[in-house]
């Protein structure tokens, strides 16, 4: 584990560096998307698998919902491809809720102890002590910071916290137990 002394900090990173590296991660997070669904698109393109029924029996449940409405005929596209259309509905959701984690636990937790947000306006992260975190405390942290942005007073709360505390933490980094600092130029 890399100790705090190895690198110099010049304080805690604040509000708006925390913003700023965020909303560039952002940008990177959407890059990766749109890769991963270029590369998936291509894959059903070129190899035209055989799309398996959706397990339970949402489909059929759709299905005849469908096909009950009185203009069934604008749906016959979609009643006819239903299980595709829901495979896609589930990779998406599982696509947007593991590759940001991913994306920011692993970075987190690496020798880098930062996003490329974080990096490009010099910020780390590290435990209480100065340590590199575990890959288990960033998804601690990612998961804590997903849920409080969720509702959205928490939310609006764990960043004032950022303004407010003497080593400026928000809520989940105070439960997580970790620290984000400016590294001097």
């Amino acid at each position: 584990m890399s100790k705090l002394r190895v690198f110099q900090y010049s304080g805690y990173a604040g509000f708006w560096r925390r913003f700023g590296s965020n909303l560039l991660d952002l940008f990177v997070v959407l890059f990766i998307l749109l890769l991963v669904d270029v590369l998936v698109g291509l894959l059903l393109a070129f190899f035209h698998p055989v799309i398996p029924p959706f397990p339970g029996k949402f489909s059929l449940f759709l299905k005849s919902f469908l096909a009950s409405l009185p203009f069934k005929r604008m749906f016959s596209f979609f009643i006819s491809r239903i299980e595709f259309f829901l495979w896609i509905i589930a990779f998406v959701f599982l696509e947007v809720i593991l590759i940001p984690w991913l994306y920011s636990s692993i970075m987190h937790s690496s020798s880098r102890q930062a996003t490329f947000g974080m990096e490009m306006v010099r910020d780390k992260i590290t435990d209480l002590n100065g340590n590199r975190i575990s890959f288990w405390r960033a998804s601690a942290r990612y998961w804590l910071k997903f849920i409080f942005g969720l509702v959205f007073v928490i939310g609006i709360m764990d960043n004032i916290l950022i303004v407010i505390t003497g080593r400026k933490q928000a809520f989940h980094d105070i439960l997580t137990g970790c620290l984000i600092w400016r590294e001097k130029v």
